[in-house]
């Protein structure tokens, strides 16, 4: 659940992460093409995951494939 703020504002609780391998590697920002890790990972061009989406409890499942893998040191992962 979100935090509710006095001022009548609300805070929506969301969770980003790539499942690869039964490892959870959070995600920081996502694009429509990419995403940037939280931690840096070295993945194998090639590697498939799902990129799981939850807001307030609602989880949305994307399946990644990650053409060029990642790399230590790049910011954004691109996926198709």
């Amino acid at each position: 659940m979100g935090i509710h703020w006095n001022d009548g504002g609300y805070s929506t609780d969301v969770e980003l992460y790539l499942r690869v391998a039964n490892r959870n590697l959070r995600i920081a920002k996502i694009g429509p093409d990419s995403f940037v890790l939280r931690e840096e990972c070295e993945l194998p061009p090639g590697t498939e995951g799902t990129i799981v989406i939850k807001v307030d409890g609602d989880e949305r499942k994307i399946h990644a494939f990650l053409q060029n893998g990642t790399v230590r040191g790049a910011e954004r992962v691109q996926f198709i």
